[in-house]
């Protein structure tokens, strides 16, 4: 199970996958385009033909799906950055429980309230594998407070 992965976000994928993937998801990156000759030795392979093949991807390497998914949370489409608010962020990042932090959270728009939510969730269940994977919420911790920046407190009251 990837969540049992070692270093699960610490350790970095294939740059090369981890780009290309992020660019299939997010054409309109400004990030520099490379071009990649070829992809049989990959380990992002496109699922059974379905017609949709340059959209969906089966990744083999729990490293390089994290990694794509740091990547589009440090570089987020337009519509969604920053993630939290400036305003909220300040307030989140006073917050002193788990009450106030969902009152605060509730002013965040709906679109990143719900990634956030998915992602924090995710960040739950692989620190609920830390006996095998090293990540534990303080791990995780310096990993997604830059991300999200968040203090330690409130990183670990959202995991």
């Amino acid at each position: 199970c990837g969540l049992e992965e070692e270093g699960l976000f610490r350790i970095s994928g294939s740059k090369k996958e981890i780009d290309h993937v992020y660019k299939k998801y997010n054409p309109s990156t400004k990030r520099e385009k490379s071009i990649y000759k070829s992809s049989s030795q990959s380990s992002v392979k496109p699922t059974k033909s379905t017609g949709l093949e340059k959209s969906i991807f089966w990744i083999s390497d729990p490293h390089t799906a994290s990694g794509v998914l740091k990547l589009y949370l440090r570089e987020p489409p337009v519509e969604y950055a920053p993630w939290i608010p400036e305003d909220i962020l300040v307030k989140l990042n006073s917050a002193v429980d788990h009450k106030e932090t969902r009152e605060i959270l509730s002013q965040i728009p709906q679109p990143n309230l719900s990634i956030i939510y998915r992602v924090f969730g995710l960040l739950q269940k692989v620190s609920q594998h830390s006996e095998k994977n090293q990540m534990g919420i303080q791990n995780l911790g310096l990993i997604f407070c830059t991300v999200f920046n968040l203090n330690g407190d409130t990183f670990t009251r959202l995991v």
